[in-house]
């Protein structure tokens, strides 16, 4: 049978606290935001092509979905993290340990600019990914995020408190409750200053990308240069499914690894 490029894609990123998809069609993304119920996406897979699962988490979530794409007949592909991938070296001594997330950030990242880059992701845990000027990714460093260090902290206690609601000020607390807010946040700005001071050694003119659901929290404290992009790991998966080739015909529904 003939292989052919698909151009139409529903991406899906399973992370450890929500799902989150996004429709392709040639060179254009469109956000779909936090999914649910798998059920939702029907309309959507019946006006693509393929499905392509970047997953963390969520295995119980991913096999409803395998069930619904029974009835439509549609292939379904995980991402794989690759030793190379798009001119992307990647020198992470395990690859499979890397969590497919963070490779496709990487993707998306290294197609929007030729220099040498890091990424500081502020989801669940922050994540900072590395790349220099010969598109090596160097590897990176996890942290708990704000939500896990508070939590980390009031742990086992009534007495210890925190909420992180918005945007906190560093100043001295006057309570406990904004001790603790004010010290998640300055762990959190601290993190994204020394990722920006590593990657100025990587190149005389870096870039320095923020993401993540609780970087709008961050950004009030954080350098005017540092550029705010989501949608990284969309990103990402777009230049990986250019090297997915899909056979006429083809109906596979179980998740296939590439």
């Amino acid at each position: 049978m003939l292989e052919a490029h698909t151009d139409k894609w529903l991406f899906i990123d399973a992370g450890n606290s929500r799902i989150k998809a996004a429709k392709s069609v040639s060179a254009s993304v469109e956000m779909l935001g936090e999914i649910v119920d798998p059920q939702t996406l029907g309309d959507v897979i019946n006006d693509v092509d393929a499905i392509l699962v970047s997953s963390v988490g969520q295995s119980a979530w991913l096999r409803q979905l395998e069930v619904m794409l029974a009835e439509h007949a549609k292939p379904l592909f995980q991402v794989q993290v690759k030793k190379s991938f798009l001119g992307i070296e990647n020198m992470y001594q395990n690859v499979e340990q890397m969590g497919c997330d963070r490779w496709l950030a990487v993707l998306g990242a290294a197609s929007l600019t030729e220099l040498p880059f890091v990424i500081v992701d502020f989801g669940t845990a922050i994540n900072v990914e590395f790349v220099d000027q010969q598109r090596n990714y160097l590897g990176g460093w996890i942290a708990p995020g704000l939500r896990l260090m508070c939590e980390a902290l009031f742990k086992g206690t009534d007495r210890v408190k925190g909420q992180l609601g918005g945007e906190v000020e560093l100043i001295p607390g006057k309570n406990t409750q904004q001790a603790v807010d004010a010290g998640c946040m300055a762990a959190a700005a601290g993190i994204l200053r020394q990722a920006t001071e590593q990657v100025q050694k990587l190149g005389d003119i870096s870039v320095v990308f923020a993401c993540g659901g609780d970087y709008p929290k961050i950004k009030h404290i954080s350098d005017p240069k540092v550029r705010h992009e989501e949608g990284l790991v969309f990103l990402g998966m777009q230049k990986y499914a250019t090297g997915i080739p899909l056979k006429s015909g083809q109906t596979t529904i179980k998740m296939q690894q590439l």
